[in-house]
């Protein structure tokens, strides 16, 4: 969103933050301003697209990708100057010198300590106010100030943790012209509610940046659009058919969580109740999300319940979310199955806090190679997935490239005829959500054929012995 004191002038001022002329800016009430279809959009269409404003590689990706497109490489270029940042070729060092140089000095004197990802965002973010844009609406001496910050009503824990974050700024800026704390305070806080993880096409997060443009794009829980990333570029993709006149949507939060969770994640960093149809209804009886909440019986109160429930979801924040971190699949497996058994007395499989569960666990017998079980995880999965999830979302899509995979690594005649099923419904997902000539898309079509080749090799061995 943004700030409520930016006057906005016709549609051509926007085309410099990546607004195409098939989208224009609306204020609508409820929703602030926002992004509407200008003209009829088919599902799969590319939508918008846009290059960060600045972005940085995540952490966990670190001496594994490149520092300015982000791809995965195993002969990756160190910065001779502050051995920190790697790149792919002299392509991505050039383009990326113009907000690297600010930082370069400070990375090598702070060396071996590192700065987390949002103090590097904000150097970079600071840099780009030397080399602003010309054409602004109204009031914007530069692209950060269309973005809104909810500054004023932040508690005194996050201020704190703003503040800290301001002096790894400053340390990493020392020796540099004169630092203006209240304009990095400021970033940090609007960096609050307007930044954006990218995710490559396995949704794994691999950097953090700031799109302009796209901060004009509003929530919903039942979005019409979705984000999806070529490196760093910004893609938004329609997830169905959009009329002339509609809002565009996405989702800021993850789907496959309570209503609660969603809502106070969506209060507390985006500073807004949301109100959309699934939230209104999610917990009627008649609603198709009911089964979220559903209990093992009907014999339990709704106190039992969310008592078993809640203790769940401590258990994936803490024990598990934990583990996670240090990569110990053993014990994240262990963690979760003892945390199912202790669920399966009180809440029903399709519970949404099984399958949050049965998430990280899928995760660890795929890490450990253990593919029967990881099937039978998957397989557990998919009706939570296609049911809670709307259709194109990525998550289904890739779950079904992953259930389809392992299918083919179990390798029996029955599974191979499953993985077709299930790969023949990733490849129609993907193209909309991705594109026919996204990656994965590719690599779930060929999987798709292997499947049947195999199938048919097979099927043609066994007329043969048959007749013999």
């Amino acid at each position: 969103g943004l700030d409520s004191h930016v006057v906005f002038r016709p549609m051509a001022d926007w085309s410099d933050l990546s607004i195409p002329a098939t989208v224009e800016v609306r204020s609508s009430e409820g929703f602030g301003r926002g992004l509407y279809a200008r003209s009829q959009i088919r599902p799969g269409a590319d939508i918008l697209r846009d290059e960060p404003y600045a972005h940085v590689l995540s952490k966990a990706e670190r001496g594994g990708s490149c520092d300015y497109c982000l791809r995965s490489s195993g002969n990756l270029l160190r910065c001779g100057q502050c051995k920190f940042v790697r790149y792919c070729g002299q392509s991505c060092q050039r383009h990326d010198w113009p907000l690297h140089k600010v930082e370069c000095k400070g990375l090598a004197r702070i060396h071996p300590n590192h700065p987390s990802d949002t103090i590097r965002l904000v150097v970079r973010i600071l840099q780009k106010r030397v080399g602003r844009r010309k054409q602004l609406p109204e009031d914007a001496e530069w692209e950060m100030d269309l973005l809104r910050s909810h500054r004023e009503s932040l508690t005194e824990g996050v201020r704190e943790e703003v503040a800290i974050q301001l002096l790894g700024v400053k340390k990493l800026l020392e020796g540099r012209e004169p630092f203006d704390a209240s304009l990095g305070f400021d970033v940090l806080c609007k960096l609050l509610c307007n930044t954006y993880s990218i995710y490559n096409e396995e949704l794994s997060a691999i950097g953090t940046a700031v799109y302009i443009g796209p901060s004009l794009l509003n929530h919903s829980c039942e979005p019409n659009c979705v984000v999806v990333y070529d490196g760093p570029t910004f893609r938004l993709r329609a997830t169905r058919e959009i009329q002339p006149g509609e809002q565009l949507l996405i989702c800021y939060v993850e789907l496959l969580d309570t209503r609660e969770r969603r809502r106070a994640q969506l209060k507390r960093v985006y500073n807004f109740d949301c109100r959309c149809q699934r939230c209104e209804t999610e917990t009627q009886q008649e609603s198709p999300f009911r089964r979220m909440y559903s209990a093992k019986g009907d014999h339990l109160s709704q106190a039992e319940i969310d008592g078993a429930m809640e203790k769940g979801l401590l258990e994936l924040d803490n024990n598990i979310g934990s583990l996670r971190k240090t990569e110990d699949w053993p014990a994240v497996a262990s963690v979760c199955q003892h945390s199912l058994e202790d669920q399966s007395s009180m809440l029903h499989p399709l519970n949404v806090v099984t399958a949050m569960t049965l998430e990280p666990l899928l995760l660890s017998y795929i890490e450990l190679s253990d593919w029967q079980r990881a099937l039978e995880t998957a397989e557990k999965l998919s009706e939570p997935y296609l049911s809670y999830l709307f259709r194109y979302h990525p998550a289904c899509a890739v779950h079904l490239v992953k259930l389809g995979k392992l299918r083919q690594l179990i390798g029996s005649t029955e599974q191979l005829e499953l993985s077709i099923k299930d790969l023949t419904q990733a490849v129609d997902r993907l193209v909309v959500v991705y594109g026919r000539e996204n990656p994965l898309t590719k690599q779930a079509i060929e999987m798709l054929r292997n499947s049947q080749l195999e199938l048919v090799h097979r099927k043609t061995a066994l007329v043969k012995d048959s007749v013999q």
